[in-house]
């Protein structure tokens, strides 16, 4: 299960179209998002919108982080703009990384998918959970 966090309804259209091949939950405020994780068993990825409106993404990353249930859950941050210091950032906080929505697609992809097959491990019937690193 993916967990998407964009604001922008056209890029949340695109990305549930690009990531049509794997379970998707989709989110346009912070507030629901967050609700729906606290109320859940943690998704195999999280995509954050940095322009979530609702709760400061920063604010929300590092709060799942400190919960035990989500320390492991990789997160990867949407954004336009590469601000310096970004990375550095969002490392700190504990995001595995950033794109821009409107990368290409494939290297989009390349990288959800590699997230995915890194943090996600094959159950009986076809689920997934997470692994540990």
């Amino acid at each position: 299960m993916i967990y998407l966090g964009e604001h922008d309804p056209k890029w949340r259209d695109s990305l549930r179209q690009r990531l049509a091949a794997w379970e998707l939950r989709s989110f346009e405020d912070a507030q629901t998002l967050f609700h729906a994780l606290q109320e859940g068993e943690p998704p195999g990825l999280l995509l954050l919108d940095l322009l979530l409106p609702g709760m400061d993404p920063f604010l929300m990353v590092r709060l799942l982080k400190f919960d035990a249930r989500f320390a492991q859950m990789p997160v990867l941050c949407l954004t336009p703009y590469q601000e310096p210091g970004l990375p550095d950032r969002l490392h700190r906080l504990g995001a595995r990384g950033w794109l821009a929505p409107g990368d290409d697609p494939a290297l989009f992809l390349e990288a959800v998918g590699a997230l995915l097959s890194r943090f996600l491990v094959p159950t009986v019937g076809g689920s997934h959970t997470l692994s540990s690193f």
